[in-house]
């Protein structure tokens, strides 16, 4: 059997099953939890020492704990209000793609809302691709809840040829009394993998060249 019929019987055979390869999400469950201290905690991990992610601006009291509801493995990322966290990808993004992110996420002391983008690297900017906003205002605080986050290559100018990131802004406050001048949310399991419809427009693409060459 021709190789390219091959290649495009597996490809083929990924559509119907319904199975698309991940995208690379490195340390996606915050099990490489680092060793430095985050500096307002130091018995936690700080986020700038954690591999595969990064902080934004404003990083304090942000990192890696463990029992507070993991979905994957010992560890959570945790975040306080106003910090922002990011994790660049390999993958370049390439025209006709789509993408799905899948992640969990909890309340774990008087956070009200964050955001969670997929954006694209564009010389050190991150410029979103697509983006969620989360509430917790009917969760309570003990449960991890499942996300999802969908975006096109397409959806914003200039996302071609530049590689996928994930990124993290903790909002608001719960409340706004003074004793609560500070919030948190957690979060876990990271998931990124193309949309099915951008493997079956791949293997249907390959399914037309291979016809063409027989042609």
């Amino acid at each position: 059997m021709k190789r390219g019929v091959v290649v495009c019987m597996l490809l083929v055979s990924l559509v119907l099953v319904g199975v698309a390869p991940a995208i690379t999400v490195e340390n996606p469950s915050f099990e490489l939890p680092g060793v430095g201290p985050d500096p307002a905690n130091p018995a936690k991990p700080g986020i700038d020492d954690i591999p595969g992610w990064s902080a934004g601006d404003v990083n304090h009291w942000s990192g890696a704990e463990t029992d507070w509801g993991p979905t994957d493995g010992l560890y959570t990322g945790y975040m306080q209000t106003g910090a922002q966290i990011y994790n660049l990808t390999d993958h370049v993004i390439a025209a006709g793609e789509a993408y799905e992110l899948q992640f969990d996420m909890r309340r774990t002391w008087w956070g009200a809302s964050t955001t969670v983008d997929l954006y694209f690297d564009d010389a050190g900017a991150r410029t979103p691709l697509g983006s969620i906003l989360v509430t917790f205002a009917d969760l309570g605080t003990t449960d991890m809840v499942g996300y999802t986050l969908g975006a096109n290559a397409e959806d914003v100018a200039g996302a071609i040829g530049k590689k996928l990131g994930i990124q993290v802004t903790s909002g608001t406050l719960a409340v706004t009394e003074d004793m609560y001048e500070d919030g948190w949310v957690g979060y876990d399991n990271f998931r990124l993998t193309p949309e099915p419809t951008t493997i079956a427009l791949l293997g249907l693409g390959v399914l037309g060249l291979v016809r063409r060459r027989r042609a």
